[in-house]
């Protein structure tokens, strides 16, 4: 199917019945904007929205600088939504993401922060002088 956009009053008018891109963008900002179980709904949203930018629907604008001008989310996010919404599953792979969100979450709360880790004097005192090979006129 083809899409025709036509320009009235500044705003995209999809001949095929369907939402102007911003209109889909916005939509999409309201789902993550509401309860976790909106995610589904947004990442479907999303792989609309990734066939119709891919299709030129927003001139020379690639997916990536659409979502980043139009998705208040992480680009990482964003795949992370498609990738649920794609699944044979995806209330199965939403709630294995969440699961994995939590994992990592734990994992980076148990990982010692930088005050607890070596100075950069503390790994120059360790290193060992002797491999240094230093050209003679310098010494």
């Amino acid at each position: 199917m083809s899409v025709i956009g036509v320009e009235e009053a500044g705003l995209a008018v999809e001949a095929a019945g369907r939402d102007p891109l911003d209109v889909t963008a916005a939509k999409i900002r309201a789902c993550l904007a509401r309860a976790d179980n909106q995610r589904i709904t947004a990442g479907q949203l999303l792989i609309e929205a990734r066939e119709r930018v891919t299709a030129g629907e927003a001139g020379n604008m690639g997916w990536p600088a659409w979502c980043s001008a139009n998705i208040d989310q992480s680009y990482r996010n964003v795949q992370r939504l498609i990738a649920v919404a794609s699944a044979d599953d995806p209330q199965t792979a939403l709630e294995k993401d969440r699961a994995a969100a939590r994992e990592r979450m734990q994992l980076s709360r148990e990982t010692p922060d930088s005050s607890t880790r070596g100075t950069a004097a503390d790994a120059l005192e360790a290193f060992d002088a002797n491999r240094l090979i230093v050209p003679q006129d310098v010494v």
